[in-house]
């Protein structure tokens, strides 16, 4: 099968992403894991094929040692419409306070990282047929997405605007200065600050 080998992060840990592979039993497995979170977060409702305009959709199958994980992406560039897609990202001189302030206080510092993070996002605001792959699509039958997914144009920004609206309830109030820096507040106490950069959170805590 061909492959491409990837090196990333910092300890240039090694990927390696499939093309073309024929399929064995992991990722089979892969795939069907995939398909269940879609289901899981109710990412989408099964629509009858009456001549929509459709987007296309692949899988990428990437294997790290001997896990092989399985992505369903649209092919978001086939889109005709322009789409507001800007999603924050936070700056170095928040981060760079963040850490400042945790080490003044003996803060612990935690990263998370959150999982098919774009599918937990809000129901979408515009409409999105989507055509799934060969191999798990039904004849006649189309993907109309209710929840953003990889590939989209602006599917980083619902789930910015979704951990936002949260964090608000949560009591979090926004910095001024960067829209991915926000402050935890009891009882008029500073109690922490979190930051996000898509899909991950960065948090350090009383």
């Amino acid at each position: 099968a061909e492959s491409m080998t990837l090196f990333v992060s910092e300890q240039e840990q090694k990927i390696t992403l499939l093309v073309g592979t024929a399929e064995d039993t992991k990722t089979r497995q892969a795939k069907a894991d995939e398909v269940k979170k879609f289901k899981d977060f109710q990412v989408y409702s099964g629509v009858q094929d009456v001549g929509q305009s459709t987007i296309s959709s692949r899988w990428i199958i990437t294997q790290k040692g001997d896990t092989v994980k399985a992505r369903l992406v649209a092919r978001g560039f086939e889109e005709q419409e322009n789409i507001q897609s800007d999603a924050p990202t936070v700056n170095k001189t928040s981060l760079r306070m963040m850490f400042t302030l945790a080490s003044c206080h003996k803060w612990k510092i935690e990263s998370l990282d959150i999982t098919s993070a774009f599918l937990q996002s809000e129901q979408m605001k515009r409409t999105v047929y989507l055509k799934p792959p060969k191999d798990i699509r039904k004849k006649g039958v189309l993907w109309k997405l209710l929840k953003p997914v990889y590939g989209l144009g602006d599917s980083a920004r619902c789930w910015y605007t979704t951990l936002r609206d949260y964090l608000y309830q949560q009591g979090c109030k926004l910095s001024v200065l960067d829209k991915c820096t926000f402050r935890l507040y009891e009882d008029n106490k500073l109690q922490g600050i979190l930051v996000t950069h898509v899909p991950a959170v960065l948090a350090t805590l009383r």
